[in-house]
């Protein structure tokens, strides 16, 4: 939240060539605060191996690993675009640098209050009113491009992300046997964030590019 603001001020401040020496430094901080981790060294962890063919006769596991996946995806053109957009649409970077870090910040306040909601009993509906809500989302982006009105669409960041991948960590962890969970997060990061993003972040660059056009 506080590094995305950050980097919009001092980018605006001091002009975009700043961008890879700031790029550096929060690589070093992120360097440190790995030594900063609590030694573990003496607790041992004996995982199960898991089994990738069971999984893959999870048919529950696929649709929901589809479903969330193809909402995440739907973030390409966001993740990918929006700040040159925003941009164009002459937002100052210290402007967008608060869209960012207030998407960040719905997410945590989402994070909070979510064990608050039976999951269990409303997964389905829940995961549909994710998916409707990131559609009703990437619409209201698309026609409105104030700073004030985008920072309102920025809390939906919180039902399009932070939902749609809690619900698909729910998922794993109450309905995947222990020892293929750590195979099912790995598998759905590989597919969501891995094959679909990146497909649809090129089907989107020529998008915008024909958009441009």
């Amino acid at each position: 939240f506080l590094g995305a603001i950050i980097l919009g001020y001092l980018i605006d401040r001091l002009g975009s060539q700043v961008f890879p020496f700031l790029i550096i430094a929060f690589f070093w901080l992120f360097l440190i605060s790995i030594y900063l981790l609590p030694d573990e060294k003496d607790k041992y962890y004996i995982y199960k191996k898991g089994s990738i063919f069971k999984l893959l006769k999870n048919k529950k596991f696929i649709i929901v690993l589809l479903c969330c996946g193809l909402i995440q995806g739907s973030h390409a053109m966001y993740y990918s675009f929006s700040s040159i957009l925003w941009r164009n649409n002459e937002i100052s970077f210290s402007q967008i640098g608060y869209l960012w870090g207030w998407g960040v910040l719905a997410e945590i306040i989402l994070f909070y209050f979510i064990d608050k909601v039976n999951i269990n009993g409303l997964f389905i509906k829940i995961l549909i009113f994710a998916a409707i809500t990131s559609s009703f989302r990437w619409i209201l982006t698309y026609f409105f491009n104030q700073f004030y009105s985008l920072l309102f669409i920025q809390t939906l960041h919180a039902i399009s992300f932070g939902l749609a991948h809690y619900l698909m960590m729910h998922f794993i962890f109450f309905n995947i046997a222990s020892k293929n969970q750590l195979l099912a997060q790995a598998f759905y990061h590989a597919i969501s964030s891995g094959m679909i993003m990146t497909s649809l972040t090129f089907i989107s660059g020529y998008s915008f590019l024909y958009y441009k056009n």
